[in-house]
């Protein structure tokens, strides 16, 4: 797929301030333009319509912060999005509120969301959905619920936290290989999640990081299809006068898959206050999480399959950013 898009922003707000209440009001306009130059399926160029070309998204959004002493903080926050798609793509108009509270005192720290949000299909989807796929029927924006707590014990060296969260995806989007299509999902998907992390600061130069985690996926209408997956990390980062190092190990299980090692490092150079060189290296070992994928070609049907395909790339890339 070789897409070229532009986008221009426009963003306006205003901060207002009662004793202990911050609140913010905005408004935002952002314009997408974009061509699909070129798709290509089997080896073959598909040259696309050309009428859908421009996304404008119109929002609105308030966000407060009510300070209730100096250890309690309450948070709440909207924000209103319209999506207007031109061509024969369906508009949409999206939601999204949060609500929180956070506490902070002492060794102690907790967070609790809970969270409420509508989110778009990709302008990729889409585009193939309608005219690729040769669907007139709309994908439905998808609905997620989220409830979080996340507790932290700082000590003098180190951060013990544990997170939960529970969250529900309602009209999950997923492509119908026996219909050619991309449709909705009719049952919830629920994700159940925990997770346990360690810092380590042996000084302001070095610390480890370390944690484990675990999802428990499954939908809403069966208990057979429960899903568990979990994984962890170990990480090192120092700092050697003008020289950062950052080393990550990141470990992977998910179900009907070989487990993967993701063995990343990173070597940064400040060599002034303005110019700095790094050089990244990603799945070093080449034992990163594989997955399977598939892939139809719309114009005739045909399924290819494709098997351990690397989910993280190894790669290895060389930079050099100047700041004004």
């Amino acid at each position: 797929v070789k897409l070229h898009e532009s986008i221009s922003d426009i963003y306006f707000a205003k901060l207002f301030k009662w004793k202990h209440v911050n609140s913010r009001f905005g408004i935002q306009s952002r314009f997408k333009y974009f061509t699909f130059d070129r798709l290509l399926f089997d080896d073959k160029d598909v040259y696309p319509p050309s009428d859908y070309s421009r996304e404008t998204i119109l929002s609105i959004f308030n966000e407060n912060t009510i300070s209730i002493d100096p250890s309690r903080v309450l948070i709440a926050s909207f924000k209103a999005d319209r999506y207007i798609e031109n061509g024969t793509i369906q508009d949409y108009s999206l939601f999204s509120g949060r609500l929180g509270y956070i506490y902070n005192r002492n060794d102690w720290v907790s967070k609790s969301f809970l969270f409420y949000g509508d989110f778009v299909p990709s302008i990729y989807q889409l585009y193939l959905n309608r005219y690729l796929y040769h669907n007139n029927d709309p994908i439905q924006k998808e609905h997620i619920y989220s409830i979080s707590t996340k507790l932290t014990h700082r000590a003098k060296k180190a951060d013990y936290s544990l997170l939960t969260a529970y969250s529900i995806v309602r009209d999950a989007s997923y492509f119908d290989p026996q219909a050619i299509t991309i449709k909705n999902l009719e049952d919830d998907t629920i994700y159940e999640t925990l997770l346990f992390e360690y810092l380590y600061r042996y000084n302001l130069f070095h610390t480890l990081k370390a944690n484990a985690w675990t999802h428990i996926i499954r939908s809403n209408n069966s208990d057979q299809s429960v899903e568990y997956t979990y994984g962890g990390l170990l990480s090192l980062a120092n700092t050697f006068d003008q020289f950062e190092l950052f080393h990550e190990v990141i470990y992977t299980y998910f179900p009907n898959l070989k487990p993967g090692w993701n063995l990343k490092s990173t070597i940064t150079y400040h060599y002034s206050r303005n110019l700095t060189l790094f050089l990244k290296a990603n799945n070093i070992l080449g034992k990163a999480l594989k997955s399977n994928y598939y892939v139809i070609n719309p114009l005739t049907k045909v399924i290819k399959y494709l098997n351990n395909v690397d989910v993280s790339e190894q790669k290895i890339t060389f930079g050099l950013e100047y700041q004004f």
